[in-house]
Parts: C-alpha cells; sequence; structure tokens
C-alpha cells in the first residue's frame, strides 16, 4: 500500500519552478439550485510507492454518489523509477444532481498484480440567498 502525502480536491495545480502550486483547496462544492454543472476541478494525489512497486502502475478515478458512479475514466499507465509520485487529474464540466456526500475512489494496479484502493470525498451543499 503506498504512503499517501496529500489527497486533495482544488480548483487548480501548476507546476513552476520544479514545484506543485495548489489553490483552491476545498471540501464542500456550494450552490443556490441544483443540478450544477462545476465548470472543473483538480484532484491531486502525492504518495510514496512501496519499494516492490517502483517500476509503474495503472490507476483510475471514479467519483460515486452513494453507490451510482457519476465520473469514471479508463486506467492510466504509469512508467516510474521514482519512489515519490505526484498525480493531477482534472475533471471538467461534471454536473451534480443532488446535494451531499461523493466520494473520490483512486484504484491502483500495480504491475506486480496487488491492487490497493485509496479514497477522498467531498461535498455539496444548497446554500440560500444569504450564504447559509
Amino acid at each position: 500500500m503506498p504512503k499517501i502525502n496529500a489527497f486533495l480536491i482544488c480548483d487548480e495545480v501548476l507546476s513552476e519552478n520544479n514545484k506543485k502550486v495548489i489553490r483552491g483547496i476545498f471540501d464542500t462544492i456550494y450552490t443556490k439550485r441544483l443540478p450544477i454543472t462545476h465548470p472543473y476541478f483538480a484532484i491531486y494525489l502525492h504518495m510514496d510507492i512501496p519499494k516492490e512497486n517502483e517500476k509503474g502502475y495503472k490507476y483510475k478515478i471514479e467519483i460515486k454518489k452513494e453507490e451510482e458512479v457519476i465520473y469514471s475514466t479508463d486506467f492510466f499507465s504509469v512508467y516510474t523509477n521514482k519512489p515519490r509520485n505526484q498525480i493531477t487529474h482534472w475533471v471538467v464540466k461534471l454536473t451534480f444532481k443532488e446535494e451531499g456526500r461523493y466520494d473520490i475512489y483512486f484504484y491502483i494496479k500495480w504491475l506486480n498484480g496487488e491492487e490497493n484502493t485509496i479514497k477522498n470525498y467531498f461535498f455539496v451543499k444548497i446554500i440560500n440567498k444569504h450564504g447559509k
């Protein structure tokens, strides 16, 4: 299992001078009405990879509302010899139909056949005209 150093939902992840600049970290999307289509956000993952898995892996991301998958990717391949990895995945024009908790699943398939699932979550909440 990788050691997770950061698993963030944010507005932007930029690369500047070999560093990541993360802007607008959030755990709740506020809206005045539903459905809402969020223009874009980033999922950022920073992890230490176990020595036996440093050659590479495949990953897939899903976002679920309870058991319903509302967003899913194919598996992406990552070939690396680095013990630390940073992944930024952009989600574009995702529509949320209801309030509540949304779970993000990060599935990893290691080249040696092992599999891991890492999970995070965020909320979608309706606010009234006074911001509450």
